[in-house]
C-alpha cells in the first residue's frame, strides 16, 4: 500500500483521515498545533456532510453535540420577520471544537503528529522502486517522505503558496466578528437561523448546542486589522446600537470575541493538484462563508477523494503502481463544478448582503419577501447533491 500523507489537522484533514480509514487506506497526519483543536466559534453544516458522517459512523455523536437546525429567518434590525424558510432536510451547527473532537477521537493516536509544521516539499525518488514520492520539510527540522501528500493546511497554504504561486487570497474588505454567549434565542426560533441586513452591516445567530449560541457580526473594514480586547465589546455595541436590544444581549454575554477578514481564493479555475499532491478544502477553494459551507465542501472534498483513491487502490497491479495524476484528475472533476458555483454565489451573495445602498436594502427586502419557495428548494437541492460521487 501506498504511504499516504495529510498536512492539516483541521476539519478537512481529520475528515479526509476518516474517510481514507473507512475506506481501509493507511496514512499520516502532521498537524503544526500542539494540540488537535479549532480556534473558533460554530460551524455549520449541512445535510451532504451530514449524510458523509452518517457513513462514518459519527452522524449519532454529532447530533448529540450540536443543535439541530430546521430553518432560516430573515429579519431586519428591529427583530421584525421578513420571511422565513424551512429546510426540506436537518441541519446542524456545532462548537469547532467539539466538531475537531468527533472527528479526532475516531482516528488512532500513533496516526496523528503533532508539532509538526510543513513548510516546503520537493520530489524525491524511491531508491528501491525508482518511484517518484514527496519529501517534506518541518520547522523543527525533521522530514517525511510518502507517495501521495494531501494537503488541507487551510486558505494560507504553504504548500499551495510553494505550488501555485499564482493563487492569491481575494479580500471583501469586510470583517467578521464571531462568539459564543450563553444567550438563548426565543423558543419559537431556537431550531432557527437568524440573519439581519441593514446597509453594510449584518447580525447573524444561530444555536451550537442545548445551552449555548453563536453569533457573527459584519461590517466593512480593511484586511489585516486588529482589535483592542479591552474595547473591541463596546465598539461593536455602537457600531450595532440601532438594532433590537438582542443583539446586544448577544454582544455583551460574550466572554472571546474573534476577529477575521471576510476572503476567499477567487472564482477562477485553477489546478487542485500537481504531481503526487493533491488539496482539500480551504488550502485550494476556499470560500467567504455566505452560504456556510466552507467546513461542508472539505468534508465533501475528502469523501469524495478517498472514493477515488480506494477505486484506483483497487483496480491497480499486484505492484500496487497508480497514477496519482489520474486519480486526482477524476477527484477535480467530480467535485470542481459545484465547489467553484458555491464560492461564486458566496462572493455576490456577501456583494448583496453589504451594500450600503438604502436602494439595494430595499431591493433585498423585497427579493426576500418575493422570491419563489421552489427556488429557495432548487438550491437547498444543490447544495445536497452528492451523486457527483457516483
Amino acid at each position: 500500500m501506498k504511504k499516504i500523507a495529510i498536512i492539516g489537522g483541521g476539519i478537512g484533514g481529520l475528515s479526509t483521515a476518516n474517510c481514507l480509514q473507512h475506506h481501509g487506506i493507511d496514512f499520516d497526519v502532521f498537524e503544526q498545533a500542539p494540540e488537535l483543536t479549532e480556534i473558533g466559534a460554530g460551524v455549520g453544516l449541512s445535510a451532504a456532510p451530514i449524510q458523509i458522517l452518517s457513513y462514518l459512523g459519527l452522524d449519532k455523536k454529532l447530533m448529540a453535540a450540536g443543535a439541530p437546525i430546521s430553518g432560516a429567518c430573515m429579519m431586519d434590525k428591529h427583530f421584525h420577520i421578513i420571511r422565513q424558510i424551512n429546510l426540506s432536510r436537518l441541519n446542524v451547527c456545532i462548537h469547532r471544537a467539539r466538531l475537531i473532537d468527533i472527528l479526532s477521537e475516531n482516528i488512532p493516536s500513533e496516526k496523528v503528529h503533532l508539532n509538526k509544521k510543513a513548510f516546503k516539499i520537493e520530489d524525491s525518488t524511491n531508491s528501491t522502486t525508482g518511484a517518484t514520492q514527496v519529501k517534506i520539510y518541518f520547522d523543527d527540522g525533521s522530514t517525511s517522505v510518502c507517495d501521495v501528500l494531501i494537503v488541507a493546511d487551510g486558505i494560507n497554504s504553504a504548500i499551495r503558496r510553494q505550488l501555485f504561486p499564482e493563487i492569491g487570497i481575494r479580500f471583501s474588505n469586510h470583517v467578521i466578528w464571531r462568539g459564543i454567549t450563553t444567550q438563548r434565542l426565543p423558543g419559537d426560533l431556537v431550531e432557527k437561523f437568524i440573519e439581519i441586513w441593514d446597509r453594510g452591516r449584518r447580525f447573524l445567530c444561530i444555536s451550537i448546542d442545548s445551552d449555548r449560541s453563536f453569533w457573527l457580526a459584519l461590517d466593512r473594514g480593511k484586511p489585516g486589522g486588529k482589535d483592542n480586547p479591552d474595547t473591541i465589546k463596546q465598539e461593536l455595541l455602537h457600531k450595532f446600537a440601532d438594532f433590537d436590544g438582542f443583539a446586544g444581549e448577544f454582544i455583551r454575554n460574550t466572554e472571546n470575541i474573534i476577529r477575521n477578514d471576510l476572503a476567499d481564493l477567487g472564482g477562477f479555475t485553477r489546478d487542485w493538484h500537481k504531481g503526487n499532491v493533491v488539496f482539500v478544502g480551504d488550502s485550494i477553494h476556499a470560500t467567504t462563508p455566505n452560504l456556510a459551507q466552507g467546513a461542508c465542501q472539505a468534508i465533501e472534498d475528502a469523501w469524495c477523494l478517498a472514493k477515488c483513491l480506494k477505486k484506483a487502490f483497487d483496480a491497480a497491479p499486484a505492484s500496487g503502481t497508480i497514477n496519482p495524476g489520474e486519480i486526482f484528475a477524476d477527484y477535480q472533476k467530480r467535485r470542481e463544478k459545484k465547489v467553484m458555483e458555491i464560492v461564486r454565489i458566496s462572493w455576490l451573495f456577501g456583494k448583496l448582503a453589504h451594500a450600503k445602498s438604502p436602494a439595494v436594502n430595499a431591493f433585498s427586502r423585497l427579493m426576500w419577501r418575493l422570491l419563489p419557495s421552489f427556488v429557495m428548494r432548487k438550491q437547498e437541492k444543490q447544495l445536497n447533491d452528492l451523486s457527483y460521487n457516483d
